[in-house]
């Protein structure tokens, strides 16, 4: 199963990437990432992300004020997280995501594209569009070097 990590990518914490060891208690009494950033609509413990039997991640309100939701659904029991899902805390949006820095790759092809179980990410290998977009930039430029100095004429 490949590890998640958080990113927060609305309110005050935005754009941190948390990792999750073991436990991350959310809200405003939280120390270290767990106050996401500071922000004011969490409760004072608000939620838990915590590990599953088969090691997954795991979502629970701790009785918040304010709830806390799943993709849109206010939780009433504890959910398993997968790639992709957001929850919403306060003023905040957390989306759990694959972290690749765990993963192994399956698969390399001549594109630069490696392959994992789960997904598949560019990497710098293989050809870019900024090369490409270079090498059509110099051909243009000696085209027109070349009409200007009247060669083949």
């Amino acid at each position: 199963m490949p590890e998640l990590l958080l990113r927060i990518i609305d309110g005050p914490g935005s754009g941190t990437e948390i990792e999750v060891p073991q436990s991350l208690e959310i809200g405003r009494a939280s120390a270290g990432q767990g106050n996401l950033g500071g922000d004011p609509q969490l409760s004072r413990s608000h939620a838990r992300i915590g590990r599953s039997d088969d090691g997954g991640l795991v979502v629970r309100d701790l009785g918040s004020t304010n709830g806390t939701f799943l993709n849109g659904e206010r939780l009433t029991e504890p959910a398993p997280l997968g790639a992709g899902d957001r929850i919403a805390v306060g003023t905040s949006i957390l989306e759990a995501a694959v972290s690749f820095r765990e993963l192994q790759p399956t698969a390399v092809d001549h594109h630069g594209l490696i392959e994992y179980d789960e997904a598949v990410v560019r990497t710098s290998k293989g050809p870019g569009r900024l090369l490409l977009l270079g090498a059509l930039a110099l051909l243009l430029l000696v085209g027109i070097v070349l009409v200007a100095s009247g060669v083949g004429r």
